[in-house]
């Protein structure tokens, strides 16, 4: 395995071997990407962990988003980290109800695929895990100024979902706005 010497001042060099090499690059690009992408327009980012890689069907993640301005569009984006030797659906459907600071309900329905057509995981795997993330909603208007709710539930018929990892919601600002 080649290594590559850094010099210092110190006495003796610094052994790096090309796959840490590798990994501290991934890791800066990582960095710079999230950087570069979450900028101004992320209002909201939240991640959830299950207990024991399990999201019970009847109990809903709960996300408290503080929305300063309703006149604006917004993205929704869900994720999630999966055990694939556990999960081992096509996709995880969603049912995301979002309620308004006044108690307004509004309901609708999203998914993050998982695998395609050709059975192929469709996100970032590390070891037995996959990251998949889904824009479940475009250009999303919240009808008030303030904190809305935003429950967001698994869609499958069995009770206990294992494999789940984490789930996490990120809200932003629509890069385009549609005249009214």
């Amino acid at each position: 395995m080649k290594h590559t010497i850094l010099t210092t001042k110190r006495k003796h060099p610094i052994h790096i071997s090309i796959g840490t090499r590798l990994t501290l690059a991934a890791v800066f690009a990582a960095s710079v990407l999230l950087a570069a992408c979450s900028g101004n327009s992320t209002i909201y980012q939240q991640t959830h962990t299950f207990t024991n890689n399990t999201w019970m069907r009847f109990e809903p993640e709960v996300f408290e988003v503080p929305v300063d301005n309703a006149d604006e569009c917004y993205d929704i984006h869900m994720s999630a980290r999966l055990d694939t030797t556990l999960y081992q659906l096509g996709d995880l459907p969603l049912i995301i109800n979002v309620y308004s600071p006044d108690g307004q309900r509004r309901m609708f329905n999203g998914h993050i695929q998982v695998r395609d057509k050709d059975n192929h995981l469709t996100g970032h795997t590390t070891g037995r895990f996959v990251d998949v993330t889904a824009k479940v909603t475009r250009y999303f208007y919240f009808n008030s100024p303030g904190t809305h709710r935003i429950e967001v539930k698994n869609n499958i018929s069995k009770y206990e979902l294992h494999g789940i990892a984490n789930f996490a919601m990120r809200v932003e600002k629509s890069p385009i706005v549609y005249p009214e």
